[in-house]
């Protein structure tokens, strides 16, 4: 009876055993199960980091890279394992201010514990330049401070559209307050001349003071057109005209407009018209006026003493056209290099 409590007592503690020990296995199983799909993960995520298009770093407490993606390896022209443990000012020697503007905000991200969000022309390691926002968030735990993750993104493109949209508000501006004040100069003219002729007994200096507010409202005209133009460039909505008209008239309006312009000036307005060029033209004549005008007009206005000068050739390139030659010079300051 003893013998057979014996067994039992012996059989229960080895199905008690091998409970135990089938439990463990499951456990060391499971674990093991565990970590695999934790090391899949990490693998997964790093992938993801490494691939980010955005340069992603993060340094410690001592401004010292912990990391980075391969963007930033691109960015540093440097490796992963050369960029741990050194500096901004370390890593980017390319551009020293920089770098230096790298670590101070760094530091400020740091001792603030407060994210950072900055917008910077960054320098790369062969030297060209792209303009990033960059996001600085400080790393905490247990309210200690242990670094720092930094996230830049390429803006440059949007950067420049906001530039060009910016300039081209600017210019739009400056476009109309000029118009604003080349306006009241032959309006002035015009409202002038027109009182003094209708005070005039004198037939030959009324019909003097009315040859100039024609000649001022011919300028006026201009002026009201390149506003329209202006307009219909902005719109998509500009047309070139094809229509007949007398080129020697066109001439004779361009040359009158301009010698009002310099009258009271000391710069001599010199015309070298080709005899042989034919009347009858077809074409955009207010086009053509428009931008002589307007080239003439420049001239002028950046030419305190000297000349200005219109050469006007043609070359006959094919039965019934001619190739017009338009050159204006001037002994103004020119343009820089």
């Amino acid at each position: 009876m003893i013998a057979n409590l014996n067994i039992i007592y012996l059989l229960i503690f080895v199905a008690g055993f091998l409970l135990i020990l089938v439990i463990l296995i499951i456990l060391l199983v499971k674990n093991n199960r565990e970590k695999e799909r934790y090391k899949n993960q990490m693998t997964t995520l790093s992938t993801f980091y490494k691939s980010l298009p955005d340069l992603v770093f993060s340094l410690d407490n001592n401004d010292r890279y912990t990391s980075c993606n391969s963007s930033y390896e691109e960015f540093a022209g440097r490796s992963e394992a050369e960029i741990i443990g050194k500096t901004p000012i370390e890593v980017h020697t390319v551009d020293e201010e920089m770098a230096r503007f790298f670590s101070e905000t760094d530091q400020k991200t740091l001792n603030e514990k407060t994210a950072l969000k900055i917008e910077e022309w960054v320098t790369y390691h062969d030297y060209s330049r792209r303009f990033m926002e960059t996001i600085k968030t400080p790393l905490i735990r247990n309210g200690k401070v242990m670094g720092l993750l930094g996230i830049s993104r390429d803006i440059t493109e949007h950067k420049r559209a906001e530039d060009a949209a910016n300039n081209a508000s600017r210019e739009k501006s400056n476009f109309l307050a000029k118009m604003s004040h080349e306006i009241r100069t032959p309006m002035n003219a015009i409202i002038g001349m027109t009182e003094l002729a209708l005070r005039s007994d004198d037939l030959k200096n009324a019909r003097e003071h009315i040859f100039t507010v024609k000649q001022a409202a011919a300028n006026l005209l201009s002026i009201i057109n390149d506003i329209l133009d202006f307009s219909k460039i902005e719109s998509g909505r500009m047309e070139i005209a094809n229509g007949e008209y007398s080129f020697s008239s066109l001439i004779n309006d361009v040359i009158s407009i301009i010698r009002m312009r310099v009258i009271d000036t000391q710069v001599r307005f010199a015309v070298n018209i080709d005899s042989s060029i034919p009347n009858a033209m077809i074409g955009d004549q207010i086009r053509i006026r428009q931008v002589l005008l307007n080239i003439l007009n420049n001239a002028i206005k950046y030419t305190e003493k000297g000349f200005v000068s219109l050469t006007v050739s043609g070359e006959i390139t094919s039965e019934n056209i001619i190739m017009l030659s338009l050159e204006v010079m001037d002994s103004g300051k020119g343009i820089k290099a």
